[in-house]
């Protein structure tokens, strides 16, 4: 317990999951629900939605790629275009810092840029925020830190080429050759071995001759958002009252996948923030490990109770996705006694 909090402290919790990640990839996507409309008329365009109509090493050529639009910064370079960097091979990876399925990808992504940036591939991350706090340039930046990321970062705070992509799931990979048209895309995770021998091929070098081991995937719980925009489990006979304090106080026992809130607790649109001393965030979770998206610091660690009994400690120092505990797969329910002020967001689960 007090090696793991030394860990989460220190951020080595990250670096050891995206190493992980590497030996375990599963195959993981996040969606952004606000967007889901677009999927329809999306599958009627010329961009195939679908990894299963292309082949390793075979491209489609889908004609010019959308331009980046209104970006509103860039870290770790100056401003790019697609048209200024015709001659290169570009992938373009729509992510966010609070997604653990970005993370996941990160180690991939940040080692084809340092394999084949050299040899005409350059790598822009377009961040797209899921949650108002990852519009902050301060806070991109100090997680592109944290990371480990060199490649250029661009900021598409308002959803601008997101939208010029039909975009709608972190992470997604576009591919562009050098005349600038758009030749592959990948959503989610996995099909790391297609995605280096996609860029292979473009940059004239021969095919790696690996197979890519994919983890098996088993159930989990689903994400589990918390404001009151999204968050549609709280426990049957619980009644969330937006923008107010209330003393909540759930009864009985959570079903499947339910939230349940002890204290006092202000619910917001994106988040729930605890108002007082004795604040309780309980989830009855299918699942390995358990992350959390939290804003906020304090002095007073997050306790864990996990099945009734101690399990840790949390302390929140940042805004960003915490890992909270790990377990033997399974439902269990898990309670976190949240100190005042800190605000929570969503819930993602794990299963490697």
């Amino acid at each position: 317990m007090i090696l793991t909090a030394v860990a989460i402290f220190m951020h080595w919790d990250m670096y050891i999951q995206t190493a992980v990640a590497r030996v375990v990839p599963p195959i993981l996507i996040e969606d952004h629900s606000a967007v889901k409309q677009n999927l329809e008329q999306l599958q009627k365009e010329s961009v195939s939605v679908s990894r299963s109509n292309w082949k390793a090493g075979s491209f489609e050529n889908f004609g010019p790629a959308p331009e980046l639009v209104g970006i509103v910064n860039w870290i770790n370079s100056p401003p790019l275009s697609l048209a200024a960097l015709r001659g290169k091979v570009v992938l373009i990876d729509f992510w966010t810092y609070t997604c653990i399925n970005c993370l996941r990808t990160l180690p991939y992504v940040e080692k084809w840029y340092a394999d084949y940036e050299d040899k005409g591939l350059i790598v822009i991350g377009l961040h797209t925020p899921e949650f108002a706090f990852e519009k902050s340039p301060k806070n991109v930046a100090a997680a592109v830190m944290r990371l480990g990321i060199h490649y250029p970062v661009a900021q598409d705070n308002d959803y601008a080429t997101w939208n010029a992509y039909h975009n709608q799931y972190w992470p997604a990979h576009y591919l562009i050759d050098q005349q600038g048209n758009l030749r592959f895309i990948h959503f989610g995770e996995g099909g790391y071995v297609d995605m280096e021998n996609n860029i292979r091929q473009l940059l004239g070098l021969a095919p790696l001759n690996e197979s890519e081991i994919v983890a098996k995937v088993v159930p989990t719980s689903p994400e589990t958002y918390l404001g009151s925009l999204r968050g549609h489990s709280y426990a049957s006979g619980m009644e969330i009252q937006p923008g107010q304090t209330v003393d909540y106080n759930y009864s009985g026992t959570l079903g499947n996948d339910e939230v349940g809130l002890k204290g006092p607790w202000k619910v917001r649109e994106e988040c729930i923030t605890a108002e007082g001393a004795d604040c309780y965030l309980d989830y009855n979770f299918l699942a390995t490990k358990v992350y959390i998206v939290l804003t906020g610091s304090s002095s007073t660690p997050i306790e864990v109770f996990l099945d009734g009994q101690p399990a840790g400690q949390v302390r929140v120092h940042g805004d960003r996705k915490y890992d909270i505990v790990t377990t033997p797969y399974g439902r269990h329910q898990l309670s976190l006694k949240i100190p005042q002020g800190i605000s929570a967001y969503a819930f993602t689960f794990g299963s490697d």
